[in-house]
């Protein structure tokens, strides 16, 4: 079943485990097109190319964080013919230094990236997806940002904390032109990048016994993206086996 049928897609973090995921899940379910967005050049051609297995696919490398480089990557969707009916704002960056040594560097750097990022893009889309049918936008909290972190940095936690209430935010605004936001919110997620000792303590601690992998991530933004969803906005889903509800 094509749930996205013929729809255009954008990805920003579409090189990493789960941006990839995501876009590959949408494509293939239908979707016309995946505009993938990322600052890593190779890992961004990799992933246009197993994209491109199942829809043409694009990819453009520009940092989420400058305001100027939104325009650009709009505009170039727009040179292709194209307007933007999912927004999968998958960018996001994270440190592992405690409240006390956190540097103001890394803080704006997460925040920039994280919240600025995702902010920035939502907006754009949102102007768009309103003056035509409506749209899908999704962004990525965490379970840090819901009930704190001693994982992760107090900068990481903040930012996706305040994800949450940019989802609201979007959702009211965007409502009336049929443009619906939602949040999913993981927790620890299988990944390259993911610390071997965190996977294992995290399986520990999940009332379901595993964490997710970035395919689990992908099958809630497919739900969010479809009109499976069609009457669910402002609202955060977690995938996290349960972890949240133990914490």
């Amino acid at each position: 079943m094509e749930l996205v049928r013929n729809k255009v897609v954008m990805v920003t973090g579409g090189a990493g485990s789960i941006g990839l995921a995501c876009a590959i899940m949408l494509a293939q379910n239908g979707a016309d097109s995946v505009y993938l967005v990322d600052i890593k050049d190779i890992e961004t051609i990799v992933a246009q190319k197993q994209i491109e297995q199942y829809c043409p696919s694009l990819c453009i490398m520009q940092d989420v964080s400058d305001e100027a480089g939104v325009d650009r990557v709009f505009d170039i969707v727009s040179q292709n013919g194209h307007t933007i009916d999912i927004l999968v704002c998958a960018a996001g960056i994270y440190t592992t230094t405690n409240t006390f040594e956190t540097s103001m560097e890394d803080w704006d750097n997460v925040m920039n990236v994280n919240l600025k990022g995702t902010f920035l893009y939502a907006r754009r889309a949102l102007q768009t997806m309103s003056a035509q049918t409506g749209g899908s936008i999704i962004i990525f909290a965490s379970t840090a940002g819901q009930a704190g972190d001693i994982r992760t940095g107090p900068d990481y936690a903040a930012s996706k904390a305040g994800i949450l209430g940019l989802t609201k935010s979007l959702a009211k605004l965007g409502a009336p032109g049929n443009v619906r936001v939602n949040c999913i919110s993981p927790g620890i997620v299988k990944t390259p990048a993911s610390a071997a000792k965190d996977v294992a303590l995290a399986a520990d601690e999940a009332p379901l016994g595993r964490i997710a992998a970035p395919e689990d991530i992908a099958n809630a933004a497919l739900f969010l993206a479809s009109d499976m969803s069609s009457c669910i906005t402002g609202e955060t889903i977690n995938v996290n086996s349960g972890m949240l509800m133990s914490s």
